[in-house]
């Protein structure tokens, strides 16, 4: 499920309407549509992969995400645990992306069904369906942006109901449980986790 979950958040990037009511979000969304929609057409993976790791490091708030699913434990780690975690839970990112297949043979389908603004200042909320190839179904889709800078960044998706803040929250709550809530050790297992998926590449 995390795997899919992850493709949907590619999807989700450039899944953004121009039907938003904010000019800079339109834009912001043309830009990104076609920066991922290249990308999935580079012939060579790691080429590919180089292209799609610089729209997620440039458009997915995984500061925010990391600081969130750690819960309670982030309060408790060290400043250079932090560290390492935050660069460590990118990678881990970054290595579950490179285990799927990006490269799409039909059109990705989307409809909007609304755009507003969120509970925070400079947040917004749009909530869609996607169609992805290989999927049964429709994906009930939403999205949730923010304002950085002069630009927009994603920290959470919502799909059919189940936020994905809390789905990535879980994973790492028994992860850490699992490690007996030493945090070094929690570290040491995500880099395993991240290693593996890295070596069937």
């Amino acid at each position: 499920m995390l795997k899919k979950v992850v493709v949907l958040m590619f999807v989700c990037l450039w899944a953004f309407p121009a039907k938003a009511g904010v000019t800079e979000a339109r834009a912001w969304a043309d830009n990104i549509a076609n920066q991922l929609l290249s990308s999935f057409n580079i012939a060579d993976k790691y080429d590919r992969y180089d292209a799609l790791d610089k729209i997620i490091d440039d458009n997915l708030d995984t500061d925010f995400i990391s600081k969130f699913v750690a819960g309670k434990y982030w309060r408790v780690m060290k400043p250079e645990q932090k560290t390492q975690y935050q660069k460590v839970f990118r990678d881990y990112i970054m290595a579950t992306y490179k285990t799927l297949p990006l490269q799409f043979k039909e059109t990705i389908k989307y409809t909007v069904n609304s755009c507003v603004k969120g509970a925070k200042e400079g947040e917004y909320i749009l909530d869609s369906d996607v169609m992805v190839p290989d999927f049964d179904e429709p994906m009930k889709l939403v999205l949730s942006l923010k304002e950085k800078g002069n630009s927009f960044v994603l920290f959470d998706v919502k799909i059919n109901g189940a936020s994905q803040l809390i789905v990535y929250r879980d994973l790492i709550t028994k992860m850490v449980a699992e490690a007996y809530e030493d945090i070094n050790w929690f570290i040491e297992d995500l880099q395993k986790a991240t290693d593996k998926m890295v070596t069937q590449l």
